[in-house]
């Protein structure tokens, strides 16, 4: 058996702040992680980080195959 992960990316313009970020993703996933100074963790496997008005969503999915 293996596993294999798989990473979706994307990025769209955000003109709000990372605190209007934040608080927009707790009104819609309850619990939001900070990983870094501008990265954030919502439902355990997106990440999303804002830089320059752009925020990039990563899913971190898990395969196994048999």
């Amino acid at each position: 058996m293996s596993m294999s992960q798989v990473i979706q990316r994307q990025s769209i313009h955000f003109s709000g702040g990372l605190p209007v970020l934040r608080h927009l993703l707790t009104q819609v996933s309850g619990n939001v992680e900070l990983l870094e100074e501008k990265k954030l963790r919502v439902f355990q496997n997106v990440e999303l980080t804002l830089d320059n008005k752009i925020v990039t969503l990563e899913v971190h999915t898990g395969l196994f195959c048999a």
